[in-house]
């Protein structure tokens, strides 16, 4: 076998291991850099953190995992997926700024969609729900280093409808997030990235209507293994 060959099949059992340890609640933050992907290559990644909950019905502090991946289409242009036994997430990301080599100062936006079963994370008192969707357009600001580090910030405007099943009823939400990371470079092929992300409840759908909200602020504190590739 190859060394790229023992290297890939190395990396895909190393997030495999991973799985088993999801929780029921979508990301906060984005745990990804600025940039996209070169053309015709992917990246792995190994996601974990620690969200702040208060519902009543789960820990005040839930831990989660995910697996990712995200391939280049064009340059500047991937796209990605994040799966676990819970749920599933599609995004694409353009890469607006930065696209040169060297640049140290990139922006992309990265739209984004997914389905969590089983999520109760963000519901108070006796309600609950089976089924969470979710619709998210995270900004991503970074200031890069020659070595590929980088600094990240991001916006990240976010929908989200709950479901009970067999219940006609749902309730959606809008919130604002934010998150800031930094990405380390350790070698050529791995990026550590520990980041802290917010998201604030902002508006409640109920009965068709939206109701301005003064919700708890959900807090999230993780870091991502980013397995590039090796040029």
């Amino acid at each position: 076998m190859t060394r790229v060959g023992r290297s890939f099949r190395s990396r895909w059992l190393f997030l495999l291991t991973c799985v088993p340890w999801w929780g029921g609640c979508a990301s906060l933050g984005t745990l990804e850099t600025a940039d996209t992907v070169p053309r015709g290559q992917s990246r792995l990644t190994a996601q974990a953190w620690v969200q702040g909950v208060d519902d009543g019905k789960k820990p005040g502090v839930l831990p989660q995992v995910a697996v990712a991946w995200r391939s280049g289409v064009t340059e500047g242009f991937d796209v990605g997926g994040k799966l676990s036994l819970q749920g599933a997430e599609g995004s694409l990301k353009l890469q607006l700024a930065g696209r040169e080599e060297g640049s140290p100062f990139v922006m992309s936006v990265a739209p984004t969609a997914g389905l969590v079963l089983f999520s109760h994370a963000w519901e108070t008192g006796d309600w609950s729900s089976d089924t969470q969707l979710f619709a998210a357009l995270p900004l991503l600001f970074a200031l890069r280093n020659p070595d590929g580090s980088q600094l990240v910030l991001g916006l990240r405007p976010t929908w989200m409808r709950f479901d009970q099943l067999f219940d006609p009823d749902s309730r959606e939400m809008a919130a604002m997030g934010a998150s800031l990371g930094y990405a380390f470079r350790v070698n050529p092929g791995l990026r550590v990235m520990p980041e802290a992300a917010i998201l604030v409840p902002v508006a409640d759908r109920l009965e068709r209507q939206w109701v301005w909200q003064r919700e708890r602020p959900q807090l999230q504190f993780g870091v991502a293994f980013l397995m590039d590739p090796v040029r």
